[in-house]
């Protein structure tokens, strides 16, 4: 039997607070649809691709942020997470 690294966690056993997980998670963008209909009770039509890992900065002078998961809905409502 092969010996199990230490910080190796079955995958039943993750949860969404799990970053790998929910970084796997939220790059589909039905899933995280879905997600955000759960969360505000309605549908939520997005328009584009869910984007992870995005950084915004508005000038090459300023500090940036990043956003976990980023989404825009057909009225233009933003919606990011930060993990």
């Amino acid at each position: 039997m092969k010996k199990q690294k230490k910080n190796m966690v079955p995958l039943q056993d993750l949860n969404l607070t799990s970053r790998f997980l929910y970084d796997e998670v939220m790059e589909s963008s039905e899933i995280h649809r879905e997600a955000l209909s759960i969360i505000f009770g309605r549908e939520i039509p997005l328009l584009n691709q869910t984007e992870s890992e995005k950084e915004l900065r508005v000038s090459p002078m300023l500090r940036s942020i990043r956003m976990d998961v980023i989404s825009i809905d057909e009225d233009e409502t933003v919606y990011n997470y930060f993990f």
